[in-house]
């Protein structure tokens, strides 16, 4: 696996590229074979992201943010994925919104998530979120709550 990034006045560039000799076959349900029938092949998966800031003032921030990832082998879980997604962040806030695409060996789908992280102390943050997923299952919304402590 290797890596490389760059960062320059708040933005931040990823690319990198990993090597997998060993595939774990997926059905056409999506189900996962046994560790026994894994096949012994080599297969290459590589992505890129970029977080870039397009507007700052007085401690408040809009970043967007865009990555794509693939894997060579078209058998695998998931061999393409997408997103495309903004950010608004001040002293207390963090607000996100994001578009996923996935394409996994037996279907696609689409996701879109808000969230909303807010600091509460020093110390503690709670981040709300919601997402709508549409995949050949139908459509589907999740939501939750992490809350996140710093030490």
């Amino acid at each position: 696996m290797s890596q490389l990034e760059y960062s320059w006045r708040g933005a931040l560039y990823y690319a990198g590229v990993t090597l997998h000799t060993r595939r774990f076959v997926f059905d056409d349900e999506g189900e996962m074979a046994p560790a026994d029938e894994a096949v012994h092949k080599t297969s290459c998966a590589w992505w890129v992201y970029g977080e870039q800031p397009v507007w700052k003032s007085d401690g408040k921030t809009i970043t967007c943010m865009a990555q794509y990832s693939e894997n060579t082998c078209r058998e695998s879980g998931c061999y393409r994925y997408a997103e495309l997604g903004g950010a608004y962040t001040d002293s207390l806030n963090i607000c996100g919104i994001s578009g996923q695409y996935a394409q996994f060996c037996q279907d696609n789908e689409f996701s879109l998530e808000l969230t909303w992280r807010r600091q509460l102390t020093k110390s503690i943050a709670i981040q709300p979120s919601f997402q709508y997923i549409n995949n050949g299952n139908g459509n589907f919304t999740v939501l939750s709550t992490r809350l996140c402590c710093s030490f």
